[in-house]
């Protein structure tokens, strides 16, 4: 029967669903320090355990060559999805009403200690970093984290520094969520062909006294971004389906240098897209909640819902997307979500011209002639010159969405297809902003 619970156990907590029920934490709190883990007991320290992306295997390890500090550790064998190639990510709770404690509030602490072991014969990669919003069960937000080598056959002690000021781009440091480790994609389908870590003493690093905070998002007017602020360097996150090389990376640049007229200022944010293998899935890049609530969409009065549009422009620096059918056009796709990412919509097009036909993209009419893309719920960026996509928050509430859409926004994102081919293919991405104008004809619906 002992056999048998523990078996259990082990696969609840490999399927990141686990319930168990314990006693309240004691001890795990000092005048300098907060215990976050050290797995000594099954709860909470692996019953407050969250697992993502096909996370892999998680144990409890005995063997004290694999073990840190005390009697044990907890065991890891992180493989991801093998299809899209995801990122196997877990997560550490920062509150429970079960077990009594609140650790959320961010400005009291300087520093989060963990310690890995590195059981391959190969030096691997392991990102530590804050979950800002949990969406449901399989949907959390992640702050950008900080990426650490871990060297074979040895522990790593990870210092990860709350640099507070950066964190509060993407995440509300009064109210963080959780503390993640996201570990490479295996690129394997059976945990027993994976890597294996321990991770062991996870404890967050208290300061001498409550730390303030600098709200670095300044925004003028109606913008979004525009990338000429220095912080703007920061504020778009990754979202990869595989290591960057074969999905993409980000960077904002001077447009000039790639011999690009500016369409905003002098700067934009250039995506690198690199070929990826066949299979590789959608990568993602988001603008972050934190952003997205200072916008204003909140304060647009209903009645101009119609007459107020979220804007961006898109340069296509590259041949050979043939997206939709059409030569050399780029297509992404965007997703608009509401307070902590709940409610994921790519919002249908409902504008017509007044004799009824759709008509949802402004770059309808470049070279390649007049196309319909009705209801389309992207946008189609022709090669060598900027485009825009354009939507009104009209058709974000009615074409998918709601009200909270508008009125409690979460994270912007924009999908980034894969493609298989020899060299990188470049596109800007600029001048994010809400802008007024006529308004939208919506087609009436005709019923049948």
């Amino acid at each position: 029967m002992k056999k048998f619970l523990i078996f259990f156990l082990v696969f609840l907590i490999s399927l990141g669903s686990v319930s168990l029920v314990g006693c309240k934490k004691t001890d795990e709190e000092s005048d300098s320090e907060i215990q976050i883990a050290d797995f000594e007991n099954w709860a909470p320290d692996f019953q407050l355990l969250r697992l993502f992306n096909n996370f892999g295997k998680v144990t409890r390890n005995s063997d004290k060559k694999y073990v840190f500090e005390g009697e044990y550790s907890a065991k890891l064998q992180p493989i991801g999805e093998y299809i899209n190639k995801s990122a196997p990510t877990m997560y550490f709770t920062t509150t429970s009403s079960l077990f009594d404690f609140d650790y959320k509030d961010f400005t009291y602490y300087d520093e989060v200690v963990a310690h890995i072991y590195n059981a391959t014969d190969e030096v691997r990669q392991a990102t530590i970093g804050l979950v800002s919003s949990v969406g449901g069960l399989k949907q959390i937000s992640t702050a950008p984290g900080q990426t650490v080598t871990l060297l074979p056959g040895q522990w790593t002690r990870i210092d990860y520094w709350l640099d507070l000021d950066l964190i509060t781009l993407s995440a509300n440091v009064k109210d963080i969520c959780g503390i993640y480790f996201k570990f490479e994609n295996a690129g394997v389908l059976d945990v027993k062909d994976g890597p294996t870590f321990y991770l062991d003493d996870i404890r967050l690093v208290k300061a001498e006294e409550r730390r303030t905070v600098n709200d670095l998002i300044e925004l003028d007017g109606n913008e979004i971004c525009d990338f000429e602020k220095p912080y703007q360097e920061y504020i778009v996150q990754s979202e990869l389906a595989g290591p960057e090389a074969s999905t993409f990376s980000l960077k904002v640049v001077k447009t000039a240098d790639y011999d690009v007229e500016p369409i905003s200022g002098e700067k934009a944010l250039l995506l690198v897209r690199h070929p990826a293998p066949l299979g590789t899935k959608y990568s993602r890049m988001l603008f972050p909640e934190t952003l997205m609530r200072k916008v204003g969409m909140d304060k647009v009065p209903a009645e101009e819902y119609k007459s107020t549009y979220f804007c961006f422009n898109v340069y296509n620096a590259s041949k050979g997307d043939a997206s939709g059918g059409h030569a050399d056009t780029f297509y992404l796709s965007s997703w608009f979500t509401y307070d902590g990412g709940k409610g994921l919509i790519a919002p249908n097009r409902l504008v017509a011209d007044e004799s009824g036909k759709n008509y949802p993209t402004l770059d309808r009419f470049y070279e390649y002639g007049e196309f319909d893309t009705t209801n389309s719920a992207g946008h189609y960026a022709p090669y060598g010159k900027w485009s825009e996509y354009r939507i009104s928050l009209y058709e974000i509430m009615y074409g998918g969405g709601s009200e909270n859409h508008i009125k409690t926004p979460g994270y912007f994102a924009i999908l980034i297809s894969a493609f298989s081919g020899e060299e990188d293919r470049l596109v800007f991405l600029d001048n994010f902003r809400l802008e007024e104008g006529e308004p939208v004809y919506v087609k009436p619906v005709v019923d049948e």
